[in-house]
């Protein structure tokens, strides 16, 4: 794998996921870790998720990511610095909605390659994604889209929404709720094509108790140009504000 190719990759994965991102705290989606050998029976549900799926000015939460992008046979370690936060009420599409602002770091210490994205995502004050902006200033709306839960338990499962963006990309987007090692895991699956590439990604948040996640994980797989790059990035929230 090329430093050229796996930079473009990179920046393709960025802008999809950034397109309208998933959460209200931690957009472009980032990673998370793995749990123990011994198995340690869920905290009990309902707990409470309001944290990323309910905007609230002012809170924050930031992430240091690990983990490798591979194609091929070949691999690469990857770093992740990620930071999202809510800003205060605004409109997007003649709706009342909160901005989340987002930026994402992807480093390959081994090509020096250094990739910087970045988009805000607007919700409205039940949790409904209804669009977004990239940085290279693409717009997003939803075509659909449903308020996601304040409390979750596990087998919990719905509909987040549908996209359709201002560069051809459209994007689809479901919620499902697990039992982890210690651990209620809030999945996101997202499915984004443009008609020539797409992106699969599943985006894992392992909650200890209401509104403590202890750590995120994101992984998946990007084709594009026939060729596919796998992804998988994992890594602790370092500063959250819930």
């Amino acid at each position: 794998m090329t430093s050229r190719h796996l930079t473009s990759t990179v920046r393709f994965f960025l802008f999809a996921a950034i397109a309208v991102c998933l959460t209200p705290l931690l957009s472009g989606c980032g990673g998370g870790g793995g749990g123990g050998s011994s198995a340690s029976p869920p905290p009990e549900g309902p707990i409470l998720v309001t944290g990323i799926t309910r905007p609230s000015p002012g809170s924050s939460l930031s992430a240091d990511l690990n983990g490798t992008f591979s194609s091929e046979g070949e691999s690469l370690d990857a770093n992740a610095t990620l930071s999202s936060s809510v800003g205060d009420e605004t409109t997007f599409d003649n709706q009342a909605v909160f901005p989340i602002n987002s930026s994402v770091t992807i480093r390959i210490p081994s090509t020096g390659d250094v990739v910087n994205s970045g988009g805000i995502t607007y919700v409205t004050a039940d949790g409904s994604r209804v669009g977004g902006e990239k940085d290279n200033g693409v717009t997003c709306f939803a075509d659909s889209s449903s308020p996601l839960p304040s409390e979750v338990n596990i087998g919990d499962s719905g509909m987040i929404g549908t996209f359709t963006c201002s560069d051809g990309t459209s994007e689809s987007q479901r919620f499902r709720v697990e039992a982890g090692d210690g651990t209620l895991d809030f999945v996101i699956t997202i499915e984004v094509s443009d008609g020539s590439s797409s992106l699969s990604e599943v985006v894992t948040y392992r909650f200890v108790s209401d509104n403590e996640i202890a750590f995120i994980r994101d992984e998946g797989s990007l084709r594009s140009n026939g060729r596919t790059v796998s992804f998988n990035l994992s890594g602790e929230v370092t500063s959250s504000n819930l």
